[in-house]
């Protein structure tokens, strides 16, 4: 189970069974965490993050961390 905390927030997360969902981590709160849906720009609360994975960052292409 994924537990997230507030240095997540601006991670990209995806659905397990469809790697093009992607999402954005805009908000956590408690056991609520606010997405916003990449393609669509529609944002949702969930509190249940099992159908969902933390995308692995790129180095070196756009990757804010990779220094």
């Amino acid at each position: 189970l994924m537990r997230l905390t507030r240095q997540d927030v601006g991670r990209v997360i995806r659905k397990r069974d469809n790697h093009m969902r992607r999402f954005v981590i805009t908000q956590i709160t408690g056991d609520e965490v606010t997405l916003e849906d990449l393609i669509f720009g529609q944002t949702f609360t969930v509190t249940d993050l099992r159908t969902y994975e933390l995308v692995k960052p790129t180095h070196g292409r756009g990757n804010h961390e990779a220094t």
